[in-house]
């Protein structure tokens, strides 16, 4: 049993959170201005890492307990690229994105110096090369696939408990955009491409 005062201290200034999300990352979408043109800044994954090896993404990472999404998202900035805190400004959050793999992003975006990408220390095990694209270039993406999803029930599904049974009336399974852009030799997609469509989106 609990008291209408320990209610009341459990819920008070609680930041909300997917439930039953295992996986939280956070990610800082970098933005910078070259000579008047706004960019966003990516980073290539080192080919020798397990997960998503040399794929196009910006700096991030899980977040830690005690951690916010934000500190994550600056702590993984400045372990991966080397930029010192104080270079980076917090523009604000971005949508973030709840994936079918039992995981959400946290996006932010921030702003740096274009000078300050010139002196970058970058962490060789995880990032293979930094590089900047126009905002202006993700106005008309190279190929859009829509993936679609089905549900699946397991044989001891209890459908004795549910009206209608078999026949009950499921929502539509989710299906979504998937978004590519090739820029050079580099392929941008997947969330990344996702969390710069919904950052144009706000812009716009």
């Amino acid at each position: 049993m609990f008291t209408l005062k320990q209610l009341e201290k459990k819920f008070k200034n609680r930041t909300a959170e997917p439930d039953g999300v295992k996986n939280r990352y956070a990610v800082l979408a970098l933005m910078t201005e070259i000579d008047g043109v706004m960019h966003f800044v990516f980073e290539k994954r080192a080919s020798e890492l397990i997960r998503q090896p040399g794929e196009i993404c910006f700096p991030g990472g899980r977040i830690e307990k005690g951690e916010t999404h934000l500190e994550t998202a600056v702590r993984e900035t400045v372990e991966e690229l080397g930029i010192s805190p104080e270079k980076i400004k917090i523009i604000g959050d971005a949508d973030y994105i709840a994936t079918f793999y039992d995981t959400v992003i946290f996006p932010f975006v921030g702003f740096v110096e274009s000078s300050t990408l010139e002196n970058l220390t970058l962490s060789t095990h995880e990032v293979e090369k930094v590089f900047t694209v126009p905002v202006d270039f993700f106005e008309k993406p190279l190929q859009e696939n829509q993936i679609y999803m089905e549900m699946y029930f397991p044989d001891d599904f209890p459908f004795d408990l549910i009206p209608n049974g078999e026949n009950y009336k499921w929502g539509t399974p989710h299906n979504y955009d998937e978004v590519f852009y090739k820029y050079g030799d580099d392929i941008i997609w997947g969330l990344t491409a996702r969390i710069v469509r919904g950052i144009l989106r706000v812009m716009k």
